[in-house]
C-alpha cells in the first residue's frame, strides 16, 4: 500500500514537471512569434495562445504548432532563428527530471532539426553532434521513427563527405525502418537520397528508378516542397543522361511551383540546376540568368553552402565564356564564405565547452537550501522504497524456496518410483528372455531329433512340427515383451542400432542391451542357457560389427549411443 503512494506521488510530480517544460516552451515561443510579423508566425500564434498544456493531449499540441513554426522558418531560409529557438527549447526540455515519452520525443525532433540546420548553414560537424545525442536518445522501438531521420541525416553528411558506400548503408537502415513503419514521406526522402549518392557513383541507372520509386510515396497536394524539390533532382538527373527534353520539363515545372510556394531552398536548387543544364547545352544567356538569380536568392537565406555552390556555377559560366579574370574573381569570394563558415563552428563548439565546463563547476559548488530540502525528501522516499522492496524480496524468496524444495521432494520421489518400477518391469523380462532362451534350446533340440527320426505316420509328423511351431511362437512372444520393457527406460535404442548399423542380427541387438543394462557375461551366459566361452564369442564378433577397436569397451560405446 505505501509502495503504490510513493509510485503515484513521484509519478504525478513527474506528470506536473512534464507539464510545466511545455507551458514554458509555449510562453518562450508565443513571445518570440509576437515580434515575428513574417508569413511564419501568421496564423500560428493565436493558435498556440489557445492550447493549455494541463488539457489531454495539450502536451502534444503544443509541441505539434511550435514544429510547424520551426518548419516554416527553415523553408523560408531563416535558419539562425529557427536555430535559435530549437536550443532553448532543448534547455528547457533537459532541465529538472528526465521528460516523459512525449518530452523524449519532441527532443529527438529537436535534434533531427538542428543537425539538418546546421548542415545546410556548412556546420556539418555540430550537425553530427547533434545527430549522435539523437541516436543516444533514441534506443527504444517506440522512437524507430526518429531514429530512421537521424540515420537518413547521417547519410546525407556521408553522401556529402564524398563516402558514398557509408552513405547507402545508413540510408537503407532508414528506408528498412520505414518501410516497415509506413511512413511514406520518410520512404520518399530515403529513395531520393539513394538516387543522389547512385549518381554521385556514376549509376545513372539506379539513381532514376530510386528517384521515380521515391515519387510514388509523395504527393503535389500533402508535401509540394518536398514533391517539387524531387522534381528539380529528377530533372538534374535526366540532364546528366542527356534527355534534355525531359530535363528541362521536370526543372522548370519544378522552379514555378517552388516559386508558387515561396520554398527558398527548393527555389535557389532549382536555379543553380537550370543554370547548370543550360550552360551543358550552351544557352550561356539562359544559363546567366538562372545563375545570377540562384546568386541573389542564395545571399537573401544566408545559407552558405547555396551562396558557394552558386558562386561556383557563375565562376564555370565565366569560364565557358572565355572570361577567366571574372571566373577567379568571382572563385575568390568562396574563400572568406568557407573561412566565415569555419570560424562561426569554432566559435560555437568552444562556446559549448566553456556552457559544460560551468556546468560541471556548479555541480561541485554549494547548493541552495531548497535544493537540499528537496534532495533530503528524494533520499527519505528512496530509502522507504528500499525497505519496503526488501522486505517484499524476502518473502518472495522465501515462499519460492519452500516451493522449490517441495517440487524438488515431490520430483526426487517419483524419479525414484518410476526407476524401481522400471527396473522391475526389466527383471521381469529378463526372466521371460531367459524362458525364450530355454524353450529355443529346447525347440532347437526337438527339432534336431525329429529330424533324425523317420516318422512314416504323416500325422505324427505334421504334430511335431506343430508343436515346434508353438513352442517358437511363445519364444518370439519372450523376446518382443523384453524389447517392449526395455525401451520404456531406454527409448529408440533398438532404432538406432537397426539403423546405422543393419547387419546387426535379432540377437546381436539383444546382447547390446544387456551389456547397456551392465549385465557381466557369466550373467549373459544364464540368462541365455550358453556357455561363457559362447558369450565371450558372440561379444567378440559383435565389436567387429560395430567396427570397434580390440580393447575398445562395448557398453561404454553404447552408452554414447544411448
Amino acid at each position: 500500500m505505501m509502495l503504490c503512494f510513493v509510485l503515484l506521488l513521484l509519478c504525478g510530480s513527474c506528470a506536473d514537471d512534464d507539464v510545466r517544460k511545455a507551458a514554458e516552451v509555449k510562453e518562450y515561443v508565443s513571445a518570440v512569434m509576437k515580434n515575428d510579423s513574417s508569413v511564419a508566425a501568421s496564423g500560428l500564434k493565436a493558435g498556440l495562445d489557445s492550447l493549455d498544456p494541463a488539457e489531454k493531449h495539450g502536451v502534444e499540441s503544443i509541441y505539434a504548432a511550435v514544429n510547424d513554426y520551426v518548419r516554416k522558418l527553415l523553408s523560408t531560409g531563416r535558419h539562425s532563428d529557427a536555430i535559435v529557438m530549437m536550443e532553448r527549447q532543448e534547455g528547457i526540455l533537459m532541465d529538472g527530471s528526465r521528460p516523459d515519452v512525449t518530452g523524449i520525443k519532441q527532443l529527438l525532433n529537436i535534434y533531427v532539426c538542428l543537425g539538418a540546420a546546421y548542415d545546410e548553414t556548412g556546420m556539418p560537424g555540430i550537425g553530427l553532434d547533434y545527430y549522435s545525442r539523437g541516436l543516444a536518445l533514441a534506443s527504444d522501438s517506440v522512437f524507430d521513427k526518429y531514429r530512421a531521420m537521424l540515420y537518413n541525416n547521417i547519410g546525407v553528411l556521408y553522401s556529402r563527405g564524398g563516402r558514398n558506400d557509408k552513405a547507402e548503408q545508413y540510408f537503407k537502415n532508414a528506408l528498412h525502418l520505414n518501410l516497415k513503419l509506413r511512413h511514406r514521406k520518410e520512404i520518399f526522402l530515403n529513395y531520393n537520397n539513394l538516387a543522389a549518392t547512385f549518381s554521385e557513383e556514376g549509376n545513372l541507372k539506379k539513381a532514376l528508378d530510386a528517384s521515380l520509386n521515391g515519387l510514388q510515396y509523395i504527393s503535389a497536394e500533402e508535401n509540394p516542397a518536398d514533391f517539387y524539390s524531387a522534381q528539380i533532382s529528377l530533372g538534374s538527373l535526366y540532364s546528366r543522361n542527356r534527355d534534355m527534353k525531359m530535363a528541362r520539363s521536370y526543372l522548370e515545372n519544378g522552379l514555378a511551383h517552388l516559386d508558387s510556394i515561396n520554398f527558398v531552398p527548393g527555389r535557389v536548387e532549382a536555379c543553380q540546376q537550370l543554370a547548370r543544364h543550360y550552360l551543358n547545352v550552351g544557352r550561356l544567356d539562359s544559363a546567366c540568368n538562372y545563375a545570377l538569380r540562384a546568386m541573389t536568392l542564395s545571399d537573401s537565406t544566408g545559407l552558405t553552402p547555396l551562396e558557394i555552390f552558386s558562386l561556383e556555377i557563375l565562376s564555370d559560366l565565366h569560364i565557358s565564356r572565355g572570361d577567366y579574370g571574372e571566373a577567379v574573381r568571382v572563385l575568390k569570394r568562396c574563400g572568406p564564405l568557407k573561412d566565415s563558415v569555419r570560424t562561426e563552428e569554432s566559435r560555437m563548439r568552444l562556446t559549448e565547452w566553456e556552457k559544460n565546463n560551468l556546468r560541471d563547476k556548479s555541480k561541485v559548488g554549494t547548493v541552495d537550501a531548497s535544493s537540499t530540502s528537496a534532495w533530503k525528501i528524494c533520499a527519505w522516499v528512496l530509502i522507504l522504497l528500499f525497505i519496503i522492496v526488501a522486505v517484499a524480496a524476502a518473502i518472495v524468496y522465501n515462499i519460492y524456496k519452500r516451493r522449490e524444495k517441495t517440487l524438488k521432494n515431490r520430483e526426487a520421489g517419483l524419479a525414484a518410483e518410476i526407476d524401481r518400477l522400471n527396473r522391475e518391469m526389466t527383471c521381469v523380462s529378463l526372466d521371460r528372455v531367459k524362458e525364450h532362451e530355454g524353450i529355443e534350446s529346447i525347440t532347437e533340440d526337438l527339432a534336431a531329433l525329429f529330424s533324425e527320426m523317420t516318422m512314416k505316420n504323416t500325422g505324427q509328423s505334421m504334430r511335431s512340427r506343430s508343436l515346434i511351431a508353438r513352442l517358437n511362437h511363445i519364444s518370439d512372444n519372450a523376446t518382443d515383451e523384453f524389447r517392449h520393457y526395455f525401451e520404456k527406460v531406454h527409448p529408440d535404442f533398438y532404432r538406432t542400432l537397426e539403423t546405422r548399423y543393419p547387419e546387426l542380427t535379432t540377437r546381436d541387438i539383444r546382447l547390446c542391451a544387456f551389456l547397456l543394462l551392465g549385465l557381466s557375461t557369466k550373467e549373459i551366459a544364464s540368462i541365455t542357457s550358453r556357455e561363457v566361452r559362447s558369450v565371450e564369442s558372440a561379444r567378440n564378433r559383435l565389436r567387429k560389427k560395430l567396427l570397434l577397436d580390440p580393447t575398445a569397451d562395448i557398453a561404454e560405446f553404447l552408452r554414447t549411443l544411448h
